[in-house]
């Protein structure tokens, strides 16, 4: 199940970061087969059959609750939900801080909190992701009116759930001394981000000129 999810997501997720987490999970739920949960003989898995061999992974950029409210034929599959960054701690720009005042801007944590509770298992990608998510989720409820407040959406609800996975790198991170140290070995320098604000490269272009200020460092 994670493939066919995977390549829904290459298709479509290209547009404004704010409108593929308001509008992508209706798009995904129309996208996905209907028959996906039928074996090589055409029969319809049982529930237990279903959860025992199907695991639906998601990213957080999606509203899960609207997702398998829209697609309930895929609630018996066991749910993950993976985070490679949350809107609680998601750096604004000066413009996007501007016009994030609001509904919108509230929505878009919201689900990302909901969400939680649907699925069995929440991965992030770093320990400072999940932190920063867990610790800004009872001040955020704060934030709703006590009379509409849901009480039962609070962090040792979700925090259970939470568990961090690193994206697997198998390069070294570094490399070994030998002693026979090339005069003509280069130092590479990979930038491996969006060019934009919350990536801060202005800071990796202010690193890479001082490297350039090294004598006989060669990159």
């Amino acid at each position: 199940m994670v493939g066919p999810l995977a390549i829904v997501q290459l298709e479509y997720m290209t547009t404004c970061r704010h409108w593929r987490m308001l509008v992508s999970a209706p798009v995904f739920a129309g996208m996905i087969p209907s028959n996906i949960f039928k074996d090589s003989t055409n029969k319809t898995q049982s529930l237990t059959e279903a959860r025992e061999k199907n695991t639906i992974v998601l990213s957080a950029m999606i509203n899960v609750a609207e997702f398998f409210g829209l697609r309930p034929d895929l609630n018996c599959a066991k749910k993950v939900l993976y985070f490679h960054e949350n809107q609680l701690e998601y750096p604004k720009s000066c413009n996007e801080a501007e016009k994030s005042k609001g509904q919108s801007s509230f929505n878009l944590v919201y689900n990302q909190i909901i969400s939680c509770f649907v699925v069995d298992e929440v991965y992030f990608n770093s320990k400072y992701n999940m932190t920063t998510f867990l610790e800004q989720i009872d001040p955020f409820m704060n934030k709703i009116p006590k009379s509409s407040r849901p009480e039962s959406i609070k962090r040792a609800s979700i925090e259970k759930k939470c568990k961090v996975l690193y994206i697997p790198i198998t390069a070294p991170l570094y490399l070994e001394p030998t002693g026979t140290r090339s005069e003509n070995l280069q130092l590479h320098v990979v930038w491996a981000h969006r060019w934009e604000h919350d990536k801060d490269p202005e800071m990796f272009m202010r690193v890479i000129l001082e490297l350039g200020c090294i004598p006989n460092l060669k990159f």
